[in-house]
């Protein structure tokens, strides 16, 4: 609603009525019904781009789980690192996950 009535105010402004294109005064139910459209068109863009950063998100997020399980797992397959380093490794690792997750 903001932007149409900002849109209207600019073209009010720089454009002369005398002008062929001018703006015409036009009935107020053309004003109300375009400002009733361009609402329910900015709520519809504003759920499409929720949509889409959840929808990164949650991709992002199981490219982590999945990045983690995949070193995990190859540390736990090598013999030379120390037990006290692995388990302090995975304490790290399961604590960053936590506060990733808990930060959203």
């Amino acid at each position: 609603m903001v932007l149409f009535v900002a849109c209207f105010f600019v073209i009010h402004i720089l454009v002369p009525k005398k002008e062929l294109w001018g703006t015409p005064d036009f009935p107020p139910y053309y004003y109300w019904s375009s400002m009733i459209f361009l609402s329910i068109l900015s709520g519809r863009v504003l759920i499409l781009i929720q949509k889409a950063l959840l929808y990164s998100e949650d991709k992002l997020k199981t490219l982590i789980k999945k990045l983690f399980d995949f070193v995990l797992g190859d540390l736990e397959d090598e013999d030379m690192i120390k037990e006290e380093k692995k388990l302090m490794y995975k304490e790290k690792s399961l604590n960053l996950l936590k506060n990733a997750l808990d930060n959203e």
